[in-house]
């Protein structure tokens, strides 16, 4: 009798225990959410923003040679510019009216993310497709329209940039100012008038390294959405929240100090991760990524590069303009027979402590 009393009472402890455990999983409920939306960049109207003109890709892939990615590729872009004119007529006339339109719009912010349909490989192969109205414009020498293109590829990019709306976007942003700064090149080394101004507005505006926890707390509020909405045994959505939250913290704290501990999702490295929330912690681990610390440290090294570029091209120009104040009137540049990266000889440009350009 006594036997079975202790066996009726050992199988009423195990089932209070799985009751427990299994309940834990369902009763807790959600905390409040530790970001939303509303940390993110406020969305432009429609009206202003480019991202609503990007509808099918604009890329010419034939031409992507002559998108500089580094300074060393002016002068040859330029003289394969020159070659290829009529070939850069007829790829870059279907896009006229689309790239008159996007120089009206003064903002440009990815509104989808992972919500919608992403467009940033669509803003990608727009910008190299205004890359390559830069080089035509100068071909044609009409130096003053790739003046106006690259202020506001410039602008737009650094918009975009500044208010990145996931990791994507983010890592996409500095491919736009990277794809403008080779424009801007161009303008430079063909066109020192025009670079004159255009330089003032990239000392004026510049990327915001610190963008990139927007990114993070995107990508947070997209895994919350789908925690609220996702339905499995065993799973505990108050611990799973705050396995999530906790680790985009960790990441937004290694962006802004990269002294601080890098972020590494831990959540089934335990050898009894599974013995409580196992759908929690396998969810936790495909909406984090594994190498966010490796794509942080990228970012950065992007920015360095980026604002090395930009500087080394400022310097470029304030040498050029200070070194032909004296000369003739006119502007002109000798290409043939040039080396990579040689500056083409530049004829009076306007000195770029000169008046704002109207």
């Amino acid at each position: 009798m006594l036997h079975r009393r202790v066996f009726v009472g050992a199988f009423a402890l195990v089932l209070a225990i799985l009751g427990t455990w299994a309940g834990a999983h369902f009763i807790r409920p959600l905390p409040e959410a530790r970001w939303t939306s509303a940390d993110l960049p406020a969305l432009p109207p429609d009206a202003e923003n480019v991202f609503g003109l990007l509808g099918a890709s604009t890329r010419t892939p034939d031409l992507d040679a002559l998108v500089v990615d580094e300074y060393a590729e002016v002068a040859r872009v330029l003289r394969e510019g020159r070659a290829r004119e009529p070939e850069l007529v007829d790829a870059l006339a279907p896009s006229t009216e689309l790239r008159a339109a996007i120089r009206q719009r003064p903002r440009y912010v990815e509104s989808s993310g992972m919500l919608g349909r992403s467009r940033v490989m669509e803003g990608i192969a727009t910008w190299k497709t205004r890359a390559l109205a830069v080089l035509l414009a100068l071909v044609e020498e009409e130096s003053v329209l790739a003046g106006e293109e690259v202020a506001s590829m410039w602008t737009q990019a650094v918009d975009y940039s500044n208010h990145c709306q996931s990791m994507v976007s983010c890592m996409a942003g500095q491919r736009l100012l990277h794809i403008t700064l080779g424009a801007a090149e161009l303008l430079a080394h063909a066109a020192p008038r025009e670079a004159s101004w255009v330089a003032r507005l990239l000392e004026s505006s510049t990327e915001d390294r610190t963008a990139i926890t927007h990114g993070i707390i995107a990508e947070y509020v997209y895994g919350r959405m789908a925690l609220e909405t996702h339905d499995a045994p065993l799973f505990d959505r108050a611990q799973t929240d705050r396995m999530l939250a906790n680790h985009f913290e960790s990441a937004i704290a290694f962006a802004l100090d990269p002294t601080q501990p890098r972020p590494r999702p831990r959540f089934r490295e335990h050898p009894l991760w599974w013995t409580y929330n196992p759908t929690g912690k396998t969810f936790a681990s495909g909406f984090t990524i594994q190498h966010f610390a490796d794509a942080i440290e990228r970012y950065g090294r992007e920015a360095d590069a980026i604002t090395t570029r930009r500087d080394a091209l400022l310097e470029s120009i304030r040498a050029s303009n200070g070194s032909a104040g004296s000369a003739t009137d006119g502007a002109a540049v000798q290409l043939a027979g040039e080396d990579a990266g040689a500056m083409a000889t530049l004829h009076a440009p306007q000195p770029l402590g000169g008046s704002e350009r109207q």
